[in-house]
């Protein structure tokens, strides 16, 4: 026995299988199945405690997109979201913090729609304001979306630790705001593929801009060529600069990085006379460190630059740098593995945060 279902009844079933976690599905007007694609890679990340944006990669046939939210109490009873159809391939959304919702995006051609799979999500709960020293153990958690405010700096004998999925934004109002690990100090950022560690700007996605942050800054107590009392960190203003000479241990450990990502970071505190933050700066870092799975995307100067030290690199990736992708000197002596780098375009700068390199490169080694 053949039954066909009318267009209603048929996204109704789509509602249905979705809800059930079941793959894509599409309603058309029933001449024929659908040739518009669904749209793959959703992904929501949190802007502020109420505030989401639903990304995805665009679809073949779409004419348009429908962005649909339910909550987590009536996964099969979903809401437009925008209150219109978009031709983006990102939506905003305010949302109440600490509720988990779901989100499902449509292609649009014609009279057919054809969802992806819905994706969960769960917003923050809290929020808080890290504008001191830590000078103790600290853990940051995945339920709390956490500012940097100024310099932050992690003290000799003391660890961070941050959780799987973690959000941290850096201040777009104080320039420079940046996470410090100190000589003697530790951190411990383990993300996973699937919950990643994102440091990230303050400013909601479309008006983020390299340099709206500092980024993060490594000191260990590796060995560099460079001989005397004190030779000081890029970046710093007076009195903030570190001093990392002296160093005797390749071996030594400042923590983890491990799928971690670094978005819009970067400071130019000399209006291009080479004093900087870059993405992730790493001064006499040791080999006891771990560093991978670490993107840094659209930095104002370096994505990565290391002084001296000897850290070794696993599956970094670097995506549209504001000078080099990889920057090495003072005698560094780490390996690395899987680097990749791409470069299309390089974005503009936030305003009072400095200027781009004259003369950016894939890879700079000055010995």
């Amino acid at each position: 026995m053949t039954v066909f279902l009318s267009t209603t009844r048929l996204v109704a079933a789509c509602a249905i299988l979705l809800g059930a976690g079941l793959g894509a599905c599409s309603s058309d007007d029933g001449n024929g199945p659908s040739t518009v694609a669904a749209p793959t890679n959703v992904a929501v990340a949190q802007n502020s405690l109420t505030s989401v944006t639903v990304s995805w990669t665009a679809a073949t046939g779409a004419a348009s997109y429908l962005v649909q939210r339910s909550a987590a109490a009536t996964p099969t009873v979903f809401t437009q979201v925008g209150g219109a159809l978009v031709t983006t391939t990102t939506v905003q959304d305010v949302v109440t913090a600490g509720a988990t919702f779901n989100y499902r995006v449509g292609s649009v051609a014609g009279r057919d729609t054809v969802f992806a799979s819905a994706v969960s999500f769960a917003t923050g709960e809290k929020a808080a304001t890290l504008q001191a020293d830590i000078t103790a153990n600290r853990t940051l958690y995945a339920d709390t979306l956490y500012t940097l405010k100024g310099y932050i700096k992690v003290k000799s004998g003391a660890t961070i630790t941050i959780q799987p999925g973690t959000r941290i934004v850096g201040d777009t109002n104080t320039v420079g705001s940046s996470l410090w690990i100190l000589r003697g100090a530790k951190i411990d950022a383990q993300g996973t593929a699937a919950a990643p560690i994102v440091f990230t700007s303050a400013r909601s996605a479309g008006n983020r801009k390299p340099g709206d942050w500092g980024g993060i800054i490594m000191l260990g107590n590796g060995i560099i060529n460079r001989t005397g009392a004190s030779i000081l960190t890029e970046g710093g203003a007076a009195g903030v600069a570190e001093n990392y000479a002296g160093g005797t241990d390749n071996d030594d450990n400042s923590g983890t990085l491990r799928y971690v990502r670094i978005e819009f970071a970067g400071y130019d505190i000399s209006n291009g006379a080479g004093q900087e933050l870059n993405s992730l700066s790493s001064y006499a870092v040791g080999r006891g460190t771990t560093y991978e799975y670490i993107q840094t995307m659209a930095g104002l100067d370096d994505s990565f630059e290391f002084w001296g030290g000897a850290v070794d690199l696993r599956y970094l990736v670097s995506y549209e740098s504001g000078d080099d992708h990889y920057d090495w000197t003072e005698g560094y002596r780490g390996r690395g593995q899987f680097l990749i780098a791409l470069q299309t375009q390089r974005l503009s700068p936030q305003s009072g945060a400095g200027v781009f390199s004259s003369d950016p490169r894939g890879f700079e080694g000055d010995g």
